[in-house]
């Protein structure tokens, strides 16, 4: 939500490209426990600090995260609308982060789904094991964007990159920030040529 937030009060455009989990990914990376361990207690920790007071988390890796991604590419990314993808980030992080909701199942992934305003029967399509292509298309895509984020030296999200500045992690936004208001200076002072 802050990314988009910060997006939005600079009036720059953003452009999200979800990427699988480390361990997910062709050739996934051993995550040692504590690691793990840090990731949920970190993204607790951010729910909390932003106001989400949910009962807990549902991982979604593994089934949760491949629906999550039919539905991205097939029926999210396809209406070109930030608002559309803020709206689903928003209820799948609300939901399945801090609510406990299952994306795997069907009554969890239509909580969610509804919950961004999308039209479910739309969703159910693009979850199904036969997807018309989609599983093979958002691989290829999602394959492009992780190369895509590597060329700029990061490998796992959060990750955002303005002009030429790559930064990786929650606690970088105010980075972000400073990074697109110095941007933003420099072209109102910058003389015209």
């Amino acid at each position: 939500a802050r990314f988009f937030a910060i997006a939005r009060h600079h009036r720059v455009p953003c452009m999200v490209r979800p990427l699988l989990p480390m361990v997910m990914r062709p050739n996934p990376l051993a995550v040692p426990r504590v690691k793990s361990m840090y990731i949920m207690m970190d993204t607790s920790r951010e729910g909390h600090r932003v106001g989400y007071t949910g009962i807990g988390m549902c991982d979604p890796v593994g089934p949760g995260t491949i629906r999550a991604f039919a539905v991205w590419h097939s029926v999210v990314a396809p209406q070109k609308n930030v608002n559309v993808e803020e709206s689903f980030l928003r209820s799948f992080s609300t939901h399945v982060w801090s609510n406990g909701v299952d994306f795997a199942s069907d009554a969890g992934a239509k909580v969610v789904c509804e919950g961004a305003g999308l039209s479910w029967s739309q969703c159910l399509c693009a979850m199904k094991p036969s997807g018309l292509g989609v599983r093979q298309h958002w691989q290829e895509k999602e394959s492009s964007d992780r190369e895509l984020c590597a060329k700029s030296g990061l490998w796992g999200v959060p990750s955002f990159t303005f002009k030429s500045a790559s930064m990786w992690g929650q606690d970088r936004m105010k980075a972000l920030e400073m990074t697109i208001l110095e941007d933003q200076r420099f072209r109102v002072v910058a003389p015209k040529m």
